[in-house]
């Protein structure tokens, strides 16, 4: 089994999952609160279940008796949905490291067709026999109405979608996980901060 986990800015990722919960109205719970103050919410379920030990995914209690879930559901709080290094950690408790492939969304956006290669060698395929042009060219072309824009920044999309003092406070939530997932598995992390 060889797997393939895309991350993305975790802040981005969030605002883009509340996004779609209200797009697809799947989300009941909070619908008349702004997405700031959902957020607000989740970051503050976060913090009260939050282990205090630096890096607490990895010490020996942990790892002895497997990673907690800090909530039922992953993807019921955007905050930890989105501390990728501790999911992976989960992962690498069933599956040999060798056999994971980690990949920035960014990276993907930015060098579609070198992502997409690395990808297939990856999984033991060979690129030659693949039209890279013309897979980067559907999944470009799956949504024509939105323009093509680099996402390699937070300077996207969504910068103006939350505050600036929550930005940051989210930001330094995250900074110690994005820093592991980069000592971790080699991810460049920095335009995320």
């Amino acid at each position: 089994v060889k797997l393939v986990y895309l991350v993305r800015n975790p802040i981005e990722r969030m605002i883009s999952q509340y996004k779609m919960r209200d797009r697809l109205r799947s989300q009941t719970r909070l619908k008349d609160q702004t997405l700031e103050s959902r957020i607000q919410d989740d970051l503050a379920q976060f913090l009260k279940k939050e282990p205090n030990s630096k890096n607490w995914w990895t010490k020996s209690s942990v790892t002895n008796h497997g990673i907690p879930c800090l909530f039922s559901n992953d993807y019921l709080n955007s905050v930890w949905a989105s501390l990728y290094v501790v999911h992976l950690s989960r992962w690498l408790k069933h599956f040999e490291r060798r056999n994971l492939l980690v990949i920035k969304s960014e990276d993907f956006f930015e060098r579609p067709k070198a992502t997409v290669k690395k990808t297939l060698e990856f999984l033991n395929l060979d690129p030659s026999e693949v039209n890279l042009e013309k897979v980067v060219a559907q999944v470009y072309n799956a949504n024509t109405a939105a323009p093509r824009q680099s996402t390699n920044s937070t300077e996207s999309k969504y910068k103006n979608q939350i505050s600036l003092k929550l930005r940051q406070r989210l930001q330094s939530v995250y900074k110690p996980y994005n820093e592991a997932l980069t000592a971790s598995f080699g991810i460049d992390t920095t335009d995320w901060i």
